[in-house]
């Protein structure tokens, strides 16, 4: 299949499986202050440090260094391979030290795209999106598609999984330049999944809009000391997307 007609679907499945979103174009992101989730500005405009001194670990969202998880995904265009990888390679971001999730889609063995995001928990365990790099293959080379940290352009950092999530609330993911780069709301505490990788219960469930893929509807689940074990998407092809192993 030639590399131009990969491009949009191989986007959008590393945006699924990274547990972050795209920049896409739009007005700015509303910004909750704190009468909203947990006191917490989201995305937020300047960052206290300490609030990062001593950071606690997400039951849903895990940052282990070593971990992998693999996605299998047979979609009616594409079917692919992912793999998330959590890194040992700490990157200072607007002065908090984050860790890197690679995420690599294939198909047939040729590497659609290659992403990078950085998160950290707070000392509450709340998890934060500092910035993503998309690289994707186009007309047969790699390009870079989409670059942002937060406090680099006026980006700001954004939470992707709250320590205690609660059904209805929504945050922003983060903003680049002043735009959205998605928005994220909880559905569901107490959702069950089977996938290859097993059985779950007590799956957190969360909707995500993107603006960079208008029209598409995502749903992710996640599982307590796992992370992400499915994502789905109406409005297209691509159907689901479910953990089909676990290491680390």
């Amino acid at each position: 299949m030639p590399a131009n007609r990969t491009r949009v679907p191989a986007l959008a499945l590393a945006a699924v499986l990274a547990g972050a979103v795209l920049t896409g174009c739009g007005s700015a992101p509303e910004r909750i202050d704190p009468s909203g989730v947990d006191g917490l500005v989201i995305p937020a405009p300047e960052i206290d440090t300490h609030d990062f001194d001593d950071p606690r670990a997400n039951d849903w969202f895990p940052l282990e260094p070593g971990s992998v998880s693999l996605f299998r995904h047979e979609g009616e265009t594409l079917a692919t391979e992912t793999e998330l990888s959590v890194l040992d390679d700490d990157l200072v971001i607007a002065g908090v030290a984050t860790t890197p999730i690679r995420t690599v889609v294939r198909s047939a063995d040729e590497v659609l795209t290659e992403t990078t995001s950085w998160y950290a928990a707070d000392d509450r365990g709340n998890v934060w999106l500092f910035g993503q790099e998309v690289t994707a293959l186009v007309d047969g080379r790699p390009k870079v598609q989409s670059s942002w940290k937060a406090g680099v352009g006026r980006a700001e950092a954004g939470l992707v999984m709250p320590a205690v999530p609660r059904v209805g609330d929504g945050f922003a993911a983060g903003s680049d330049k002043g735009r959205p780069v998605g928005r994220i709301e909880v559905l569901d505490l107490v959702g069950s999944v089977r996938v290859p990788a097993g059985d779950f219960e007590d799956v957190v469930t969360v909707s995500v809009a993107q603006q960079v893929l208008p029209g598409i509807t995502e749903t992710r689940s996640y599982a307590r000391d796992v992370g992400l074990v499915r994502a789905e998407q109406s409005g297209n092809a691509f159907g689901e997307m479910e953990l089909a192993e676990r290491r680390g």
